[in-house]
């Protein structure tokens, strides 16, 4: 069993606090069996973004609309000021 803390939905009903059952782990004998074989994908592929990337969580904007969870770019690491009295520039 799986506990679930009580949250209140995007619609506004609270949902209580309660017990979940989990999914079978693999290898039990009470599980259906599962396909084999691969699926075609219907989905495009994207490509992975070049450099550092972060995990962005779904979240909502104040005027109520829902943003899904992302891959966002990190900018490139700020360049340290020169020195007083290097040569540089």
């Amino acid at each position: 069993m799986t506990r679930v803390r009580a949250h209140r939905r995007a619609d506004g009903t609270h949902v209580k606090a309660h017990n979940r059952r989990t999914r079978p782990r693999a290898g039990t004998t009470t599980a259906a069996p599962r396909r084999t074989a691969a699926r075609p994908s219907t989905a495009p592929s994207i490509p992975a973004p070049a450099g550092p990337s972060t995990r962005v969580r779904s979240y909502r904007r104040a005027d109520g609309t829902r943003v899904r969870g992302h891959h966002r770019t990190l900018p490139p690491p700020a360049q340290p000021w020169p020195a007083p009295g290097s040569a540089a520039c």
